[in-house]
């Protein structure tokens, strides 16, 4: 069980608040594409996540959303697996990741209806 996470998933630094949640808004998914979050990645969360836990050698991501993550992560592990709900983004992912140590997924939900 992790005991500690850095201050960027709760409101710290430059990130949104709610990062550690699903990007709702466009700022958000804007942000999870930039730059900045890739440094960020590289240089805050990932660092970290080596310290308090073992990826192992098969990662299981949710919400790749456009891959900076994933770049990231196929790179300390031997392989990782991407899920996306976005079929656009999944698309995409899967193309520019075909031939990798990635293996990326499409969920598609059906609607149901409660009374």
């Amino acid at each position: 069980m992790l005991k500690h996470t850095p201050n960027l998933l709760h409101g710290g630094g430059s990130a949104p608040g709610h990062i550690a949640g699903a990007a709702s808004s466009g700022r958000d998914k804007e942000f999870l594409a930039s730059p900045d979050w890739a440094r960020m990645l590289e240089t805050d969360l990932l660092p970290w996540l080596g310290r308090v836990a073992d990826l192992g050698d098969d990662v299981l991501e949710v919400g790749p959303g456009p891959g900076l993550t994933t770049d990231l992560l196929r790179q300390r592990a031997a392989k990782v697996t991407a899920v996306e709900i976005d079929e656009e983004l999944a698309t995409a992912l899967g193309k520019r990741l075909a031939g990798t140590n990635v293996r990326e997924f499409e969920l598609r939900f059906a609607a149901i209806k409660t009374h």
